[in-house]
């Protein structure tokens, strides 16, 4: 017969654990987490400065992110959630919260056209104050504090991964005007964030004739909203300001998401450490390099983060019904809406997460209502951000195993075919042995931390509790979309990217819980973790080794030790549950994740101290491409149109890779026909590959005779169109020598030459 899974039970346990981790807290300094904020913002300070940030603008930035986001962000989340468990949990969800409310301030503003005065909004959460019911909520003290040794490893968490942002992002991608070259998809986001600074809805800049944008760009408003009230250069936000800012938030979002729902500090530690990490030591790792879930050169990935961890955090207050339900309510629904902007791959999850709570609450005869409401409102506000703002999915479909083919020991190749078709691989991984160990251990680093959703069937209390079945859903639906779905440019992996945060609150949970009162067990998960490091040191030590040896050696070796290391620990701890059985049968378990996590987090060092990446490859055409649009920027409007005779890759032609947009991402202006590789009517002509047709032959057309065969009549129609300036590349189409009679010279170079169009 079933015990009841009742609220009050669930409460008692919950301030039975408060009260161990109050009197634990009352030995230590409670404002000592102000410490490690000082400290990571002299990090922050010390990273942006290392890779040629403005001392003026972080001080700029710093104070907008503190008065316009943060500061009001918190007195809101106060009032509808209530003081959080640490002063730093506070925080993250405060500032979480100020970021999902720019964004409503941002579509306020623009469609009210008076972006000159975002800057003011803040000031209307002041309001908040006046009530004293409301002024007592919010200035309530946070119900407990952290131990010093959690405040550290978040702290640490988040220094690691603000410093291998620096190293691996910073340190690739230079501020222009610089003559190393920008990755494409980096433009294209700067491209967007200009747009969003002028329009609303957001227009196509790479097509200006095009209408309203099918893409998930918000974001790029997000950076917009920073522009607008700053007044800082696009290009110094978005390549290191912004993602320095919402690095540093996740991390503290995901500690303070795991404190939350865990109801244990501890979790807290574990989950940030977990998530900070961007590497898992195995002697392929650099073939596979999956793991980094914070990655700048994917802005829509990281930000959805914040979006998804707050609604983790209001749906663990709602479903337990410790705040009050209008207050969390609101949160959950700005929550999904701003998510279904950010990133395509998170609503999908949240809603496969509230099926398998609901089953879950049936089973356990809890409260499910809310679990089937959320679920059906996900899909719903899924449903209509497809059409309106979550576009970028053309072209997946069902490929099973398609993303192995990174792996160049699975497709047999050097490099991924440029179209990222691998197709069906089932018959090609059972035609070796070799490459079925290292299919199934590549699977196995692909969604290592996702995996930890086997918390909730190994442990009782994650079993127990609907909130971990919600996360484990999103984590099981996140593992079977990247390992069944595939995507020409494998976005089948930003499944799995979204729910590493998730995983890893469970990891935390799991450990957390499973050790909870036992000092024994305590003693026991940490040698797991440090067995677990020591193992992962290892791997890295031996890959030169190993290396050396025939593939098929080193995924058979890799196979045994894997094997031996698993049975080894299921033994160890099978033992040590035989001794203590009638109290947690779950230890082996428990072991084996503790084992795992040591593992994931032994890169960590690396990370800091591993090294740098190298800056991107240099050219004299990167370095005019950035002077002439810092010349657009300073001398042409913002609703001005631009022509350009450079639109591929390569060789230019109306079939091609087409992803060339410095014009509309360096110097932010519209362009009548740049590049069209992400242009959704050209994705619908091709959407298996990034070599694209152009959406529009005959607008190509009548674009490139304004170079190649300029008229009177054809510069009278670019004007009608819009278009003000022409921009000639040298190397590209051809430049007719009449196009500087027939429109004035404003500036060259020995690359680029732009024209002025003649008033007709």
């Amino acid at each position: 017969m079933r015990r009841p899974h009742t609220a009050k039970l669930e409460e008692a346990s919950s301030q039975e654990v408060l009260r161990r981790e109050s009197r634990f807290g009352s030995r230590h300094v409670h404002l000592l987490w102000i410490v490690w904020l000082l400290g990571l913002a002299a990090v922050a300070v010390g990273v942006l400065v290392r890779y040629g940030t403005p001392v003026g603008d972080i001080a700029i930035y710093g104070g907008y992110v503190v008065l316009g986001v943060a500061g009001p962000g918190w007195l809101v989340s106060r009032t509808l959630l209530g003081p959080m468990r640490s002063w730093a949990s506070d925080l993250a969800v405060g500032g979480a919260t100020g970021v999902v409310l720019t964004l409503f301030a941002w579509f306020a503003a623009s469609i009210l056209d008076v972006r000159a005065w975002l800057w003011a909004w803040p000031l209307a959460t002041l309001f908040l104050l006046i009530p004293r019911r409301t002024r007592r909520r919010i200035f309530r003290r946070p119900t407990g504090s952290w131990h010093p040794a959690v405040q550290f490893a978040v702290a640490s968490a988040a220094a690691s991964a603000l410093v291998h942002a620096g190293r691996s992002f910073m340190a690739v991608w230079e501020l222009p005007p610089s003559d190393a070259g920008l990755y494409p998809d980096l433009l294209w986001h700067m491209s967007l964030v200009w747009e969003a600074m002028r329009a609303m809805p957001l227009g196509i800049p790479q097509a200006a004739t095009l209408g309203p944008i099918q893409y998930h760009w918000f974001a790029n408003a997000d950076m917009a909203a920073a522009a607008l009230v700053t007044r800082l250069d696009v290009t110094v936000i978005a390549l290191r300001l912004w993602p320095a800012a919402l690095t540093l938030l996740v991390i503290g979002l995901v500690a303070a998401a795991a404190d939350t729902v865990a109801r244990r500090q501890t979790a807290a530690a574990i989950a940030a450490l977990l998530t900070a990490a961007s590497v898992v030591f195995s002697p392929w790792w650099t073939q596979i390099d999956l793991q980094d879930a914070l990655r700048p050169l994917s802005p829509s990935q990281l930000y959805v983060f914040v979006p998804l961890l707050l609604l983790i955090v209001a749906m663990t207050a709602l479903a337990r019904g410790r705040t009050a339900g209008v207050g969390a309510s609101a949160v959950v629904v700005l929550s999904l809406v701003v998510a279904a902007g950010a990133k395509p791959t998170a609503l999908p999850l949240v809603a496969a997460g509230c099926v398998a709570a609901l089953v879950a609450a049936l089973v356990l005869r809890a409260p499910w209502s809310r679990f089937a409401i959320v679920g059906a409102l996900a899909a719903v506000i899924f449903a209509t951000a497809s059409v309106l703002v979550a576009g970028g999915g053309s072209g997946t479909s069902v490929r099973l195993l398609h993303v192995l083919t990174l792996a160049p020991f699975v497709r047999g190749e050097p490099s991924p075919p440029a179209s990222g078709i691998g197709g069906w691989l089932i018959l090609q991984l059972l035609s070796s042995p070799g490459r079925i160990a290292g299919s199934l251990l590549a699977v196995a680093l692909i969604v290592v931390r996702p995996l930890f959703a086997l918390g909730s069937v190994f442990e009782r209390e994650l079993r127990r509790d609907p909130i971990a079945w919600w996360m484990s859903g999103m984590c099981g639906a996140a593992i079977a979309a990247a390992l069944v779905l595939g995507h020409p440019g494998y976005s089948e992996l930003y499944f799995a990217y979204t729910a590493i945060p998730v995983g890893a609150i469970l990891a935390g949970w799991w450990i957390a819980a499973s050790v909870d009162g036992d000092a024994r067990r305590r003693r026991v998960a940490i040698g797991a973790v440090l067995g677990g490091a020591v193992f992962g040191w290892a791997m890295w030590a031996v890959a030169p080794w190993l290396s050396a040896l025939s593939p098929a050696r080193i995924w058979s070796s890799l196979a045994w030790t894997a094997a031996v290391l698993a049975a080894a620990a299921a033994a160890i701890g099978l033992a040590l549950a035989l001794r203590r059985r009638q109290r947690r049968p779950s230890l082996p378990s428990s072991i084996a994740a503790a084992f795992v996590v040591g593992v994931i987090i032994a890169s960590l060092p690396y990370s800091v101290l591993g090294p740098a990446s190298s800056a991107s490859a240099r050219s004299s055409l990167s370095l005019a491409q950035s002077e002439a649009a810092e010349w657009l920027s300073q001398n042409t409007t913002p609703d001005q149109i631009m022509a350009v005779n450079d639109h591929c890759l390569g060789d230019e032609s109306e079939k091609c890779d087409s992803r060339v947009w410095w014009v509309s991402g360096l110097a932010g202006r519209r362009v009548l026909v740049e590049s069209w590789s992400y242009v959704a009517a050209s994705t619908a002509l091709e959407p298996s590959s990034v070599v694209r047709p152009v959406f529009d032959e005959k607008l190509l057309e009548f674009n490139q005779e304004l170079f190649a065969s300029p008229s009177r009549d054809t510069l009278r129609e670019a004007y009608r169109l819009g278009v003000r300036y022409l921009i000639a590349t040298e190397g590209e189409s051809s430049v007719s020598p009449e196009l500087a009679v027939l429109a004035e010279p404003v500036y060259s170079d020995s690359l680029v030459t732009i024209y002025r169009v003649p008033r007709p």
